[in-house]
């Protein structure tokens, strides 16, 4: 449909330009050969001619100047949204390769091993953290939620004894989709989360030593202050709503109203 339109359109112009154009001199021929003395033709010069013609012949040819210019500029339109929509699929279809991957080597591995029942140190369990960390590399934002429930779903990221099966160290995870996961006991250490959307998310029991959550959003997030004051929160937005600086005022605010306020006893 997209490119039908432009079809119709440069046919309508030079349907057009023919019509002004030629009916002029359509006229001409007319009134000196086919019928010699019609009136207003036979006593004109060629030249008295070539001036009515000048004015038809000008909008004729910018007419023609801008139909082009239209047409060229419609068709790139078309070819540059075309080329974008083949370039996002192709890049959809790159990142849930890489997840059905990801999928089909942890459901293998989970099958033929029992990773609940490896210890810490465990070379399985490095080699899972591996393949997780490369994984979270190569996803988006969505995806990078969708390996996180994965792990969570099979009980590979939190535990109620602090020690995960799958360490996230030194993860990337910027501007992940994190909105409600549940990371609770997850081992978060160094890890990369600035500009996440971490709305809602359970962070209870969390390693976020020497974590990065700039930018990020916490509002709602079950987190306490001592887990974040092991991170790094520029221009993030903490769990009560308010942007980190605000929020460290606040805090710093109310430390000196507890120390006013405190029995010198």
């Amino acid at each position: 449909m997209m490119r039908r339109r432009p079809m119709r359109l440069r046919l309508t112009w030079n349907l057009v330009l023919w019509v002004v154009v030629l009916l002029p001199l359509a006229l001409i021929v007319y009134g000196y050969v086919a019928k010699p003395g019609w009136v207003g033709v036979a006593d004109k010069s060629l030249w008295d001619w070539a001036e009515l013609l000048i004015i038809p012949l000008v909008i004729a040819s910018l007419a023609f100047f801008f139909n082009s210019r239209m047409q060229m500029h419609q068709e790139h339109r078309v070819q540059q949204a075309q080329k974008e929509r083949e370039e996002v699929a192709v890049h959809q279809a790159r990142q849930d390769a890489a997840l059905q991957e990801y999928l089909r080597q942890i459901v293998q591995l989970a099958s033929d091993h029992k990773l609940s029942d490896t210890e810490l140190g465990d070379p399985l369990r490095e080699l899972v953290r591996v393949l997780t960390i490369m994984t979270l590399e190569q996803v988006d934002r969505f995806h990078k939620h969708t390996v996180l429930r994965i792990l969570h779903e099979m009980n590979l990221i939190a535990g109620d004894n602090g020690q995960p099966i799958v360490a996230l160290d030194n993860a990337d995870l910027r501007e992940a989709n994190l909105q409600g996961a549940d990371l609770r006991y997850a081992g978060l250490r160094r890890v990369d989360m600035r500009k996440a959307d971490l709305r809602g998310a359970e962070l209870h029991g969390a390693d976020l030593s020497d974590a990065k959550l700039d930018k990020a959003d916490l509002s709602g997030a079950k987190v306490t202050e001592e887990q974040l004051s092991q991170c790094s929160l520029e221009g993030a937005t903490m769990p009560n709503g308010l942007k980190y600086e605000d929020w460290l005022k606040d805090t710093e605010e109310g430390d000196g109203d507890d120390r006013e306020n405190a029995d010198p006893s």
